[in-house]
């Protein structure tokens, strides 16, 4: 039964939480509101509700990523993190979105990290710890960038990456990546080829793709968008 929506808004991140009929909810952080103001611009990304917390995943101006807990009532998850707050301890880029999915164990943060001129898909698994893997994506494949579009993790625990591949001529691919349940950056080679999943679109520059999600039996799914 979903009880509650939850919002989270741009610039200084504030978390909003609203009942079913569109209200705030005032047992979160008094007024159904939470803004965090910090050093630096944030941009928000994703939100996830697991283990009894609300997750906020922000990315500031220069890129540093953090992972921000609250309780339910809109407090900082001090007994989680210090403050509530996991610096992911990666520069990702400012511009690109973050993800958020949870298993039975871990909660995942994914996004997109630059390595020169070039972007390449990064996954964190967070716990009390975090520990971040860049994917190789782009080795080897002829495809100097990589951005992360959506996060999605199944019964298993295995982990799903919807990816935009912009190849040398300015075209674009997409891709499905499969990582292995507790094996952070273990691909799963079982998965499309070596644990990728390429696929083309005609014509490839009009159409990107976006989210996904995987259904009960493997079966993924992936949303996206077609310009005119």
């Amino acid at each position: 039964m979903i009880r509650r929506l939850l919002l989270l808004a741009l610039a200084s991140a504030p978390l909003a939480h609203a009942e079913i009929d569109g209200t705030f909810d005032t047992t979160f952080d008094l007024d159904g509101q939470r803004i965090e103001v910090g050093p630096q611009d944030e941009r928000a990304g994703d939100v996830l509700e697991a283990f009894g917390y609300v997750f906020a995943a922000s990315v500031d101006s220069s890129g540093v990523a953090v992972l921000r807990a609250y309780t339910p009532d809109g407090q900082p998850a001090t007994a989680l993190y210090p403050g509530g707050v996991r610096d992911l301890a990666v520069s990702f880029l400012p511009q690109a979105d973050l993800f958020l999915g949870s298993s039975a164990e871990y909660v995942y943060v994914a996004g997109t990290f630059a390595v020169g001129s070039s972007a390449v898909a990064v996954l964190c698994r967070v716990n009390q710890t975090s520990n971040c893997t860049l994917l190789p994506l782009d080795s080897g494949s002829a495809v100097p960038s990589a951005v992360v579009t959506g996060l999605a993790v199944d019964a298993s625990g295995s982990v799903y990456l919807s990816i935009a591949l912009i190849t040398p001529s300015g075209t674009y691919e997409g891709a499905v990546a499969k990582l292995q349940p507790g094996a952070l950056g273990s691909l799963d080679t079982g998965f499309g080829a070596g644990g990728i999943r390429r696929y083309s679109y005609a014509p490839a520059a009009s159409r990107l793709p976006g989210s996904l999600a995987v259904d009960a039996s493997g079966r993924v799914r992936v949303a996206g968008i077609r310009q005119p």
